[in-house]
């Protein structure tokens, strides 16, 4: 059983989390906490699996509860102020969920959870595995492409152009599907319109990423998980 506790000073924030933590099989929402001091003293004694922390909370921020704890557990912040992801790129934080938190993206944190913890599993059909390529179909065939080579996928409503490094590729696939066949630890969703991959980042911030001299938009909805990423891959 996957052991998780929640800190917010918002009831309404607690009862959503723990709405959303009840539709999990597997995992057990232990305790709820509306003081993060609290929350420290219960960490100190007891071990578990999984945090989820408001980042602005009275006396005691979830950012700085996160950096005084000897041996946390995963983290995923919430906050309501899309900025204060920036702040806590050191914490080594899971992911960060803005509010109002859909439980869409919710279940993409729930994800990244397995993704590290079970690195070879496969969630909801996300892979995570190592793998070196991908087919898809170009008119009558199946074109083998190789992940190294993929810069970005943009959507053309009921079609996708993958940009590689020496070619465009127009295939009949939706950017959905493109998302659940390439690896979630290779390729990020920065976008409605854009799948990128992460190693083929020129710079970014935080309206935008570049790749390859282009600059392709960064979603508000995407921002937060875009960084989690990044933290995972940066010095």
């Amino acid at each position: 059983m996957i052991q998780c506790i929640t800190v917010d000073d918002e009831p309404l924030a607690l009862e959503i989390l723990r709405k959303y933590i009840k539709t999990l099989k597997n995992f057990e929402l232990v305790k709820e906490f509306t003081k993060s001091a609290e929350a420290f003293t219960f960490l100190n004694e007891y071990k578990v699996d999984l945090l989820f922390i408001d980042i602005k909370m009275p006396v005691l921020t979830g950012l700085t509860l996160a950096k005084t704890l000897n041996n946390p557990p995963k983290i995923i912040f919430t906050t309501a102020f899309r900025e204060y992801a920036l702040e806590g790129f050191d914490v080594q934080a899971l992911d960060y969920l803005l509010k109002p938190i859909s439980y869409d993206r919710f279940l993409k944190a729930i994800e990244k959870y397995y993704s590290i913890t079970k690195p070879n599993a496969e969630i909801k059909g996300h892979y995570v595995a190592d793998k070196s390529f991908v087919f898809v179909k170009v008119d009558r065939e199946m074109i083998k492409l190789n992940l190294n080579e993929i810069c970005y996928v943009e959507a053309l409503k009921n079609y996708v152009r993958i940009k590689t490094v020496n070619k465009d590729i127009i295939t009949y696939h939706t950017l959905s599907y493109m998302e659940d066949k390439l690896p979630i630890n290779m390729f990020q969703r920065i976008h409605k319109s854009y799948l990128i991959n992460l190693q083929k980042i020129e710079k970014y911030t935080a309206e935008f990423v570049v790749i390859y001299g282009k600059e392709l938009p960064l979603g508000k909805t995407y921002f937060s998980s875009f960084i989690s990423c990044l933290q995972k891959n940066s010095f």
